[in-house]
């Protein structure tokens, strides 16, 4: 019987795999990660979703979203945030990931 029930759900993906969840589908404020936990940014080399930390904001890419650094100039100094602040006139940051922004 479990010969027949495997036969089955190998030709039969379409029915039976909008019931499971898919792990590397992220909600907003997270990104995919791979097997180690690092971010990655291709969802063929996940396995699951984190929480982006700060200096980093979710993204939306595809169907999935991905935790992208602040590009210099922006920061985000929360978890689990969408966007990226810019810094307030007189200030910089140098560096993608920042978390704050430094005096010019």
């Amino acid at each position: 019987i479990w010969d027949t029930a495997c036969q089955w759900l190998k030709e039969n993906t379409d029915a039976w795999k909008s019931w499971v969840p898919d792990q590397t589908v992220c909600a907003v404020g997270k990104g995919l990660v791979d097997l180690q936990g690092n971010f990655v940014m291709q969802r063929d080399s996940a396995v699951n979703c984190g929480v982006c930390p700060p200096g980093f904001a979710s993204q939306k890419q595809g169907a999935t979203r991905v935790c992208s650094p602040c590009e210099a100039g922006f920061y985000q100094n929360s978890f689990r945030a969408s966007s990226c602040t810019a810094c307030e006139l007189g200030s910089i940051t140098s560096e993608p990931g920042s978390v704050t922004c430094r005096p010019c």
